[in-house]
């Protein structure tokens, strides 16, 4: 089977990047919202963003890159920390470190710490993940 997404190998430790970027709309809250049974929030009269929101953008936007396409196994850990409000209207982007890659004892698989720091229009670091994957390494892939 030909899988298009990105291996263990494909992230050594230092290694940067980041996503093109999302604007927010009322809509997206919205299905948020209706989904999830989240409360509306307002501040000076401006829409709020709901935190899980920002962290499912943040990880759409990463997916975009490919990372999971037929390669990612289990997300090992998730966690996030908030330091300001996103707005209805902001245009949301990622950067992305990898900041530790550790293979697998059978060599068919590798767990991949990343950070990833969502930025507004205004290069304003509005939250900051860190996710452990488990990838396929290529020579599980070489092996079939």
């Amino acid at each position: 089977m030909e899988t298009f997404g990105k291996y263990f190998e494909d992230f050594p430790v230092g290694k940067t990047g980041k996503t093109l970027g999302k604007t927010i709309t009322h809509s997206d809250v919205d299905f948020f919202q209706e989904l999830s049974s989240w409360p509306d929030y307002h501040i000076n009269h401006s829409r709020l963003v709901p935190e899980m929101l920002v962290t499912a953008v943040t990880g759409g936007l990463f997916n975009r890159l490919g990372v999971y396409e037929g390669t990612l196994i289990a997300v090992a850990e998730n966690s996030w920390c908030y330091f300001l409000p996103v707005i209805v209207g902001d245009t949301l982007k990622v950067h992305y470190t990898v900041e530790e890659a550790s293979m697998g004892k059978k060599m068919d698989r590798g767990l991949v710490t990343l950070k990833l720091n969502t930025y507004n229009q205004r290069k304003e670091l509005v939250a900051e993940g860190h996710l452990k994957i488990m990838l396929v390494a290529k020579e599980i892939k070489n092996k079939r």
